[in-house]
């Protein structure tokens, strides 16, 4: 085989994933479209939960 050929090969493989993932991206972008906003809102209502100083000290305490 040459080096041509496999090339060729692996870019065929490519396009067809890259078609694949393509249409998996659309069916999520109209699964968010269905649901309109909420999508977004839900995503921004999720905080960073922090664990301050003290409440580390005593969860190393208890471990100890």
């Amino acid at each position: 085989m040459t080096i041509i050929a496999a090339i060729k090969r692996e870019e065929r493989k490519i396009e067809k994933e890259l078609k694949h993932l393509q249409h998996k991206l659309e069916g999520i972008r109209s699964a968010g479209r269905a649901l309109g906003h909420s999508t977004s809102q839900e995503a921004k209502a999720v905080k960073k939960r922090v664990l301050s100083a003290a409440g580390r000290a005593k969860i190393v305490q208890e471990v100890l």
